[in-house]
This record gives C-alpha cells, structure tokens and sequence, in this order.
C-alpha cells in the first residue's frame, strides 16, 4: 500500500515566510494524483516533502504505514522525476538507467532483467548506447521515467516534467504517462502550474493557493462543482466567468454555457452588451463582451463583430452563486431568492418558458 497522508504539515523556511500551513490531505494508494496551482502555491514544495528534500516544519508525512516524516530520501519508496531530467550527459541510455541500481549493489542479471524491462515499457530500445545530447527532449524525459520505473517504487514523483517540450510532445507524453500508469498500478504524484495537463491526465486532483489546498476532487468534480471562486477561475479553459451582484452575492458561468440565442423553454437570465474582442480557437471563438456587469467571455462557434451588440442568455442551471468570502452558496433556499431578487436590482432579465416571454420580475 502506497497511500499518502499529511497531517497537519507546516513548512516555514529559515527567513520566516510561510509555505505550507496546516496540510491535511491524503492521497489514494494507486491513484495518478495531479497537484495544480499557480507558481509559488506550495505544490512543488509539497512533492519535495513527500520526497524528504524539504524537511517538515510541523506535523507527519505517512507513505503506507510507516511514518516517513524524518527518513531519508533513500529510505522512504519513492522516485522522483524531476523537470530539467537530472540525466548524466556523459552517459549513455543503458548507463543512465543502469547507474541507481549499482549503487544499490544489484546482481548484474538483475540489472540486465529489470534494463530490458524498462527500455522497451518507455520505447528507447533502439536508443540503448546512445548519449541523452543525440536524443529529443521527449525522450531524455523517457530516460528520466526508464530510470525511476527501473527502482521499483511504491510512490513516483513528477516535478512538472512536461514544462520544458512543445505542445505536441507534451500532449504525447501525457498520453504516454496514463497508459504508464495504468501499467504499473503504482502511486503517482504529478505536479503541474496547467491546469490542462491537470484534468487531462488525474484521477484525483488537488488544487493549491498560498499553500492551502482549496479543493480536492476528480476532475469532473471540481469542473461541475467548485467549492470557491479560485477554483471555478482556475480550473477550465476559459476559467468561469465571476460577476459581482451589489454587495450580497457574487454569480457564476462558464463562457461554453452562455449564449447569443435564447432557446425555446428557456428559463434562465440575459444580460446585453457589446463585442469587445473575438479570438478564433478553430472551431470556436472566445468573444469577450462588455455588459452593466464587467466583461464576460461567452464560448461558441460564432465569431462577432468589435462593437456587436449582443444579448447573453444563460440557463438558470448553469448559474452558480458565491458569498463575499468567494465561497460557494449551496443552500437551494438562498439560491432561488438570489436569482429571483438580487438580479433584478442589477438591472439582469429574467426569461422564462418562452423566448416571447421575456420578463423582469
């Protein structure tokens, strides 16, 4: 068993500042766990405890049921991959993967067994004898990932290993690393800044700020149901459009929910503004419009004109609502008064049953 718990870990450095306050959070044994969040959050120095680079402040770190908190990095089951690959450039594929497991004082058949092994899992067997600087950044990071599989690990630690490839290597590699995953049936810990690789690749996802974790969940969880305004900004792309209602309540959608026709048996809210910027993704566009209630992103395959003036509709279960403190209002009772009173103060229509009946209560 592989599973991971903080408790109530605090990390303060030397000069005082405070990265890590009160963690408690456990990650699931097998799972691919993804720690996202904007840089300087406390994700990577969450991954370096877990590793026994960052010594613990305060609190424990348990993997599986030994107490690992004061182990060294050598002692605690765990490899880690690290962004820049840490690879020897003055050796080759087979030394590099060979070169932990002769520390550890390996027979040589086993080494033999276990190179073969992991050459062919990561697809450089033809590239054994050659030099990491003959190879392309995807795969000295399969060299990187060849020579963490080769320990045998309980727990796999990913330090954002994806950031220094071009899109279309980080999009192959991240499918490379879920069907890795899927094959080993170990632990993994990724940390990343995209919220992107983030969703696409975990199956738990745990979603840092100022070295709190906001939310934990799948990613369908903390897409459908944010529990707080950075979360329901951070996660999706575009992140949720947050507009302020007076000084009662904050709303929320997401940019593909919005539209620029109101369908029949609509009942939801429409607000008018003007086209302010329109950005082509292909298929869709990204047109940003100017309303009485700040600027709003609506998602689509329409592309407008600057200056358009446009109603937006949304359905009114797509809505969500946030208090002050930008925590999710869930209260069914305080939601339905929200949209049925606090809109119409700010000036939103409320459209219901039929695009012929549009009215303000």
């Amino acid at each position: 068993m592989s599973a991971i718990q903080f408790a109530n870990v605090h990390k303060t450095y030397s000069n005082g500042k405070t990265v890590i306050e009160g963690l408690n959070l456990e990650i699931r044994d097998r799972s691919f766990t993804v720690l996202v969040g904007p840089s300087g959050c406390g994700k990577t120095t969450a991954l370096r405890m877990i590793a026994g680079l960052e010594e613990v402040t305060e609190g424990t770190i348990q993997i599986g049921n030994t107490n690992v908190t004061k182990l060294d990095p050598g002692e605690r089951d765990v490899a880690m991959v690290f962004q820049n690959y840490a690879i020897y450039p003055h050796m080759s594929v087979k030394g590099n993967i060979e070169f932990g497991l002769k520390n550890q004082g390996m027979p040589k058949a086993s080494i033999i067994e276990r190179l073969k092994k992991v050459i062919h899992l990561v697809g450089l067997a033809q590239y054994t004898n050659a030099k990491p600087s003959m190879l392309s950044g995807g795969q000295r990071q399969r060299i990187a990932l060849a020579r963490a599989i080769s320990k045998e690990p309980g727990v796999f630690l990913m330090d954002e290993p994806l950031s220094n490839l071009d899109a279309k290597l980080r999009n192959q590699m991240r499918s490379e690393l879920i069907q890795l995953h899927q094959t080993l049936q170990s632990t993994f810990v990724f940390v990343t800044h995209d919220q992107i690789e983030a969703m696409t690749m975990a199956t738990d996802i745990v979603i840092f700020n100022e070295g709190k974790v906001m939310q934990v969940g799948t990613p369908k969880q903390v897409y459908n149901d944010p529990d707080n305004i950075f979360v329901a900004t951070f996660i999706g792309d575009p992140g949720m459009n947050i507009v302020k209602l007076g000084t009662a309540c904050q709303m929320g959608f997401r940019p593909q929910k919005a539209k620029f026709t109101m369908k029949e048996q609509f009942q939801g809210i429409s607000v008018t503004g003007e086209i302010v910027t329109s950005e082509t993704l292909g298929l869709e566009c990204l047109n940003h419009v100017k309303t009485n209630l700040g600027n709003m992103i609506v998602k689509s395959e329409e592309e407008l004109d600057f200056g358009q003036n446009v109603s937006v509709y949304v359905m009114e279960e797509d809505l969500y609502f946030f208090d002050m403190n930008d925590n999710r209002i869930r209260e069914p009772h305080q939601i339905k008064q929200l949209s049925q009173t606090i809109l119409l103060k700010e000036g939103v229509r409320v459209a219901r049953e039929h695009p012929t009946a549009e009215t303000a209560i």
